[in-house]
């Protein structure tokens, strides 16, 4: 085999494997950004079902937390 041949033949395999390792990290990147943003959205709706459970408890709090400074007379 010429050394051209050879040359060749490693820069087909060279990139063959670069373009398939940084086609695997893409892949990698956007599951991740994916499963991120699932996350968040479960996230922010357990605040939410957070705050309707409680929301009571924070009424009278907030309450009593205004009352604080509120002037005396």
């Amino acid at each position: 085999m010429s050394q051209e041949k050879l040359h060749d033949l490693l820069n087909y395999i060279l990139v063959s494997a670069g373009t398939a390792g940084t086609a695997t990290v893409t892949f990698w990147q956007n599951l991740d950004l994916g499963m991120s943003l699932f996350l968040k959205l479960i996230s922010l709706a357990s605040f939410v079902c957070f705050l309707l459970i409680n929301q009571d408890k924070i009424q009278s709090g907030w309450i009593k937390f205004k009352g604080r400074f509120k002037r005396k007379k």
